[in-house]
């Protein structure tokens, strides 16, 4: 029986501050991003992270309830799921296809099927070769990890609900599970520091005749960067986030500690930006493993519906791109200008990526998440006399 509950409030600011994450993402990879101050182009370059924490949170609100009292299985649960980010990932990996195969004509690699294959059914990520992360659509790779969270999200949801029971309980967890992260990020670096030689050949990724300086450090960071179960812990720490705000108890009691707190955040980007990393740290490291708490606490500051940002991005046109923003992460890199071109030039194609994530939000993601939920509800109604309404945000 379903009953995935679509509750009837929503989390301030959630929904807009998506749009704004999903469009420095596009600004950074557009090169736009040195009209820009540096901390912009630094906090871009990190906010992969910032949509794994965001989904734990959105998860554990919505969901709990239905999964903890299992009027809610693993598979009507998965199911939902996929009717959120298939549509629109299909859409584009075929249209990845044609862009790449007979517009663009890059060379393909030596496995261009296996590529295509694995990145269409989002298994990219655990074959992690820049020879195949980096082909068709390469920003789908962040799929595949949103897919595994999904799979393991009913089973531990309620272990932490059970195991749990307070706030510094919730908080402790947050702080653990994130050191261990750091943990495992450290381990697996050594173990493929140890594993790749400029002469070897990774996964499909050929290093011969490459300087070692580059290959190695470069392999090491896709592998580590798109490794779901190393980044199950931002995942989790999301889904602490969102059981403390279930408790109903306000995360930060006045509008002076969320600003502070938000101006705060914006002063260790800059603080990080400067920051010299020893070379013992593992290679990548800042990729998003600075970023992590940074990123916590700006999604604590929003969440308390209490910044001075938060009419702005509770605002209908913030709702609307905020909606969108799944549909503009997939599609940018079909409209990314030269790196040489202007920034008129490179502005106008921001602005062209925008409205087509509107277009492709309201014309096919929208329609077809709904289409696949009514399908959805047919088939479970054949069995069940009570299905309620079906949350897909």
């Amino acid at each position: 029986m379903v009953v995935a509950m679509e509750r009837n409030r929503n989390i301030p600011c959630l929904t807009g501050v998506r749009f704004v994450a999903a469009l420095l993402v596009v600004l950074v990879h557009c090169g736009w991003v040195q009209a820009l101050p540096e901390s912009l182009s630094y906090f871009g370059r990190q906010l992969v992270s910032f949509f794994f924490i965001l989904s734990g949170v959105v998860l554990a609100y919505n969901y709990r309830d239905a999964i903890i009292s299992r009027t809610l299985g693993w598979w009507d649960f998965f199911n939902l799921r996929l009717a959120r980010i298939m549509p629109m990932h299909i859409a584009t990996w075929l249209l990845a296809t044609v862009y790449v195969w007979y517009g663009w004509k890059p060379a393909q690699g030596d496995h261009p099927v296996v590529s295509w294959i694995l990145g269409l059914l989002c298994l990219q990520s655990y074959w992690p070769s820049a020879a195949i992360i980096g082909r068709w659509n390469a920003v789908a790779w962040s799929n595949s990890c949103e897919l595994f969270f999904y799979a393991l999200f009913p089973f531990l949801l309620p272990v932490l609900v059970h195991r749990l029971k307070s706030k510094h309980s919730l908080i402790i967890t947050m702080i653990c599970v994130y050191l261990l992260q750091i943990v495992l990020y450290a381990c697996a670096s050594g173990m493929l520091v140890r594993w790749i030689t400029p002469t070897h050949s990774f996964l499909g990724y050929q290093t011969r005749g490459v300087a070692a300086d580059w290959v190695i450090p470069e392999t090491i960071t896709v592998a580590l960067l798109v490794f779901p179960p190393l980044r199950l812990c931002e995942f989790v720490v999301g889904v602490c986030i969102g059981l403390l705000i279930l408790r109903g108890e306000p995360l930060l009691k006045s509008a002076l500690k969320a600003n502070l707190l938000l101006g705060f955040c914006i002063v260790a980007f800059v603080l990080l930006i400067g920051l010299r990393v020893p070379d013992w740290v593992p290679v990548g490291a800042q990729t998003y493993l600075m970023s992590v708490p940074v990123l916590v606490l700006i999604v604590i500051a929003l969440a308390s519906g209490l910044t001075i940002v938060t009419p702005v991005l509770q605002s209908k046109p913030a709702i609307l791109l905020g909606n969108a923003s799944y549909a503009l992460y997939l599609i940018h890199p079909f409209l990314a200008p030269e790196r040489q071109a202007t920034k008129l030039v490179q502005a106008l194609y921001v602005l062209g990526d925008v409205a087509a994530a509107i277009l492709f939000y309201l014309m096919l993601e929208r329609p077809a998440r709904g289409f696949w939920c009514q399908v959805f509800r047919r088939r479970q109604s054949a069995s069940s006399k009570s299905v309620e309404r079906v949350e897909v945000a």
